[in-house]
């Protein structure tokens, strides 16, 4: 019996491994395969939300990819913000990696996360 609950333990966290970051968006596929998003955290620092995007560079590959973070108030409108702008990022090669964003106002409480090459 406890095989059993282990194995369907495992199952179900291998699918939640597979499965996409809900706050997160690969705007071409293509770049899912090399750039990994492990998890995206997220704190208050003050009265404004962080969050902390953190994976890996899969490829044997130096690798160059932008993100923006799309904010929007509790009324699901946007929150003009600097992050909203396409941002460089490298990773080297085989290597972790994690970027940091703060909201711009204590009006953005919601965000998407947009990955690109």
């Amino acid at each position: 019996m406890l095989k059993k609950v282990l194995l369907s333990l495992s199952i179900i966290l291998g699918f939640y491994a597979c499965t996409p970051k809900p706050n997160v968006k690969f705007v071409e596929n293509s770049i899912s395969r090399d750039i990994s998003i492990d998890g995206v955290r997220e704190r208050m620092k003050g009265s404004l939300k962080e969050i902390e995007v953190y994976g890996e560079n899969k490829s044997g590959d130096y690798m160059k990819f932008r993100y923006r973070v799309v904010w929007k108030d509790k009324d699901g409108f946007e929150v003009p913000s600097l992050s909203s702008n396409w941002m460089d990022f490298s990773v080297y090669k085989n290597t972790p990696y994690q970027f940091s964003i703060i909201s711009p106002s204590v009006d953005a409480v919601e965000y998407m996360i947009y990955i690109n090459e």
